[in-house]
């Protein structure tokens, strides 16, 4: 098996853990400061896995980038430690292959924030570093769309010494599929969430997975020339 792929950029949120509750937790909290609104989990579920979420809140508060950034920042406040399904699997074993396994999270904190959840888990024994959004803003870069990470994952590729097109990035959003595109690397949509398939599906994803099984998978088949 000859490869070209030498690093794994993992997404956190909804992607390497299963924390639904703490995006809600973080979204909601921000809409009620701005409005005195209660956002009820139901209403968000189904506003985030139609991917209206950016929408009704923008159509209430304004596009207003404070908001998505309290939200960023506000989310670093929960801790959920609920690895999604075959994690541990696929870490271990890409380990074994090799390669350079990196986390990349839309979250505005510091990255030992991060680094700290993943080693009460034990995961961090398999990730080699963590890349947030403050990163972004401590070394000037920019981001050209809410959630936009193609700065970071270009960043992330020179650090390791890789181009663009020797990583995969593997993400649970649109977004992240178009964050990835712009960088120039592969991406491997991965949710557990039907709505959301189907969205990653619609907008052009060719590679799906429900779980990192199937991920790996992927990943072993993108290394084959």
């Amino acid at each position: 098996m000859v490869s070209n792929v030498k690093l794994i950029i993992l997404d956190y949120d909804l992607t390497i853990m299963d924390n639904i509750y703490d995006f809600y937790l973080s979204v909601a909290e921000s809409f009620y400061v701005r409005t005195g609104l209660y956002m009820g989990f139901t209403q968000f579920y189904d506003l985030l896995v139609n991917d209206n979420l950016y929408s009704f809140v923008n159509n209430i508060v304004g596009f207003n980038g404070s908001f998505w950034r309290d939200m960023r920042r506000s989310i670093c406040k929960s801790h959920s430690l609920k690895p999604a399904n075959g994690l541990i699997e696929f870490l271990v074993f890409v380990k074994k292959l090799g390669l350079k396994t990196v986390v990349v999270t839309g979250r505005e904190c510091h990255s030992i924030q991060v680094k700290l959840d993943l080693e009460k888990t034990g995961l961090i024994d398999y990730i080699d570093e963590v890349f947030t959004m403050l990163d972004l803003i401590i070394n000037g870069g920019k981001e050209d769309f809410l959630f936009d990470k193609s700065w970071l994952i270009e960043f992330v590729c020179r650090k390791f010494g890789v181009e663009p097109r020797e990583a995969i990035y593997i993400g649970d959003y649109r977004l992240d599929y178009e964050s990835s595109l712009k960088a120039g690397c592969e991406f491997i949509g991965l949710t557990w969430i039907p709505e959301r398939m189907k969205l990653l599906l619609n907008n052009g994803v060719s590679r799906l997975a429900v779980d990192f099984r199937e991920a790996l998978i992927h990943v072993i088949d993108m290394m084959r020339v």
